[in-house]
């Protein structure tokens, strides 16, 4: 807030102080052109030279003020939001494309990285080409790699129409679903499950019937796409673990829609599960 009022006021110290600057030089020529052409009054002169030397005072005065308040700014840390012009050509970047102005987008593809992909405009159209809308871009400063090259974090929801893809609309069925289609292999995915499971816990034969039947009502995608759920199952059947556990690293990117109420302060109300997306990160690709 106090920044904000200074940021507001430095502003207008700004243009009163060009303004004023301004006002000066057009008295001084003013003053210049009527002493050459000695029309003006002696009364007149004295009165231009009164002007003249207020509004040089108030010059100097508005810059004193925004000196001083550079200074106050330098010694204080603060220091005032500036246009990241690099970000704001992110964000035009995802616009062009959600407005399928593919041409304009394209022209904001750096000249290196077209030679590279042997990317004309057709192709990097057509991989645009199923794209509607784009919504929630954010963009996050990473680093600064040099004076000409910035690395960013970039996170969007994207609307898309895309033909009818039925194997993939199953993950949000139940894997028993997909063994009754006939493209899921329940003795086989319960053998990896449990191989997974006896590398970091002791699964008892007493134990394989409730893993089967917990696993077969679980949508696909808890299986075949979440990493946790080896630990999940472990959890909800109290499967004791061994020493040392197997672990693998693993890199999850969650948005939840959070509801807050306030209870002696703002508390959490909901929304923490089921999370709006769980997006598990390719191994290969740079995590955060």
């Amino acid at each position: 807030m106090f920044q904000s009022v200074f940021r507001h006021i430095l502003e207008v110290v700004l243009v009163l102080s060009v303004s004023t600057l301004i006002g000066a030089v057009c008295l001084l020529v003013l003053k210049v052109s009527t002493k050459r052409k000695e029309r003006a009054s002696r009364g007149q002169a004295v009165t231009r030279e009164r002007i003249a030397s207020v509004v040089t005072v108030i010059t100097i005065l508005l810059s004193v003020i925004h000196s001083t308040y550079e200074l106050y700014l330098g010694s204080s840390g603060v220091k005032l939001s500036q246009t990241d012009m690099a970000e704001s050509a992110i964000r035009g970047f995802y616009k062009n494309l959600g407005d399928r102005d593919f041409e304009r987008a394209y022209d904001q593809i750096h000249t290196a990285r077209k030679r590279e992909a042997n990317l004309t405009l057709e192709k990097f159209e057509g991989q645009y080409s199923i794209t509607q809308r784009y919504a929630n871009v954010e963009v996050k400063l990473d680093k600064v790699e040099g004076a000409d090259v910035r690395l960013y974090w970039v996170g969007f929801d994207v609307y898309d129409r895309i033909p009818a893809n039925s194997i993939c609309q199953y993950n949000w069925r139940a894997v028993q679903d997909g063994v009754a289609a006939g493209f899921i292999n329940s003795d086989g995915l319960l053998q990896a499950l449990i191989s997974d499971l006896r590398r970091n816990y002791l699964v008892p034969e007493s134990k394989v019937a409730e893993i089967r039947d917990l696993v077969l009502k679980k949508q696909l995608h808890w299986v075949l796409s979440e990493p946790p759920c080896i630990y999940e199952i472990a959890t909800y059947l109290n499967l004791k673990s061994t020493t040392p556990p197997a672990n693998d690293d693993s890199w999850t990117h969650y948005v939840q829609h959070i509801r807050m109420q306030y209870e002696d302060g703002w508390k959490v109300r909901g929304g923490l599960f089921p999370a709006s997306l769980v997006a598990v990160y390719d191994p290969h690709a740079e995590k955060p």
